[in-house]
């Protein structure tokens, strides 16, 4: 997700200067904590995560304030970006202590597990949420998920039922969509299409590229656009219509629901083999499944829990039923995205 942020897409400029400035207060707090050493190692834990995991209306510092209230554990947040962004920072900064990592995905898992040891964590047994998909997430643990999809306001992108639908000249520069080599969520289109046209990919690519109106380089960047108007829909979280009803109880949003299936969005915790308290790490890891860990994600997060029970009652239970493309895909298909973003590359070419 990221990790991208997801919520009030707004002011984005404001948001980068904030989270330069927490970066720089988390690390300078960090040093602090070093260098006093105030706080033995088994009782502290350094966590790598994304700006929007840690952020105030995030369900970080919540999470983390519970989870030392019933451990004795201090957990320390540091917005180390993306998960691209997380998993360079481990590569280069090997001296530097990382207990936990939240917020990689099933895409970059395979980049992960390529170049960093990992400790192997033990899924907490629980019953899921009836519709998660289930995977093989290697050493890795899934905190929540979410499809994804167009989203849109009120009718402006009614009447699509197909991918197929989105190529139709009456949706001609109408759509916002993300830079796979710098979005996750621009990246989990492309799987879904090449996954539903398989050889025709690139085909399908030149035809859809008239239907766009901007590739953005984060999602939030796109989102924004359609916030403004400026897009008639935006590629995005199934679950993204529940923000505006829960925080702003506006029910124009909707999000498109595609015959053939949408891709998903499985969000993991890991932790590094060269962690320091590896056992408050594991504990931590666990933590996040727990009921008020996955009610907190759901709605700071806005990403399905992956517990079952947790969405009942709630908004999250109205969202539409949605079929996913399998798991077992996107795993194949993030071992040689390389390849499939050089086809995408290739799609925009000026003719």
């Amino acid at each position: 997700m990221h990790k991208t942020q997801r919520l009030d897409p707004g002011n984005a400029g404001v948001r980068r200067v904030r989270v330069k400035i927490k970066m720089a207060l988390s690390l300078f707090f960090l040093t602090i904590l070093g260098c006093k050493k105030s706080i033995p190692p088994e009782k502290s834990l350094v966590v790598y995560t994304h700006s929007s995991f840690l952020a105030s209306y995030g369900p970080g510092v919540e999470i983390a304030e519970k989870f030392k209230k019933e451990t004795g554990i201090d957990v320390q947040m540091i917005d180390a970006g993306d998960s691209g962004l997380i998993l360079q920072r481990l590569r280069l900064e090997e001296s530097t202590r990382v207990d936990v990592i939240v917020g990689i995905d099933q895409l970059s898992m395979v980049d992960a597990e390529k170049d960093i040891e990992w400790k192997k964590l033990n899924m907490p047994t629980l019953e899921k949420h009836p519709n998660f998909p289930e995977g093989n997430w290697g050493p890795f643990i899934p905190y929540d998920w979410a499809p994804l999809t167009f989203v849109y306001k009120d009718d402006r992108l009614a009447g699509i039922d197909s991918w197929n639908d989105l190529l139709e000249d009456k949706w001609e520069k109408k759509l916002a969509i993300h830079d796979p080599r710098l979005s996750t969520p621009g990246l989990q289109l492309l799987f879904a299409i090449h996954e539903i046209n398989k050889k025709e990919t690139l085909a399908y690519l030149k035809k859809f590229k008239k239907s766009v109106y901007r590739v953005a380089p984060s999602w939030s960047s796109g989102y924004s656009l359609f916030q403004k108007g400026k897009a008639s829909g935006v590629f995005s979280y199934l679950t993204s219509p529940v923000y505006h009803k829960i925080n702003e109880d506006n029910d124009r949003y909707h999000s498109v629901v595609f015959e053939e299936g949408h891709p998903v969005q499985v969000e993991l915790v890991g932790v590094p083999e060269r962690c320091v308290n590896c056992e408050g790490a594991k504990k931590f890891a666990a933590f996040l499944l727990s009921a008020e860990s996955q009610k907190a994600l759901m709605l700071k997060n806005i990403m399905l829990p992956v517990r079952a029970g947790v969405v009942d009652g709630t908004e999250f239970a109205k969202l539409p039923k949605v079929k996913t493309l399998p798991m077992s895909s996107a795993l194949r298909f993030a071992h040689d995205k390389k390849s499939k973003v050089g086809i995408w590359l290739e799609s925009i070419k000026e003719d």
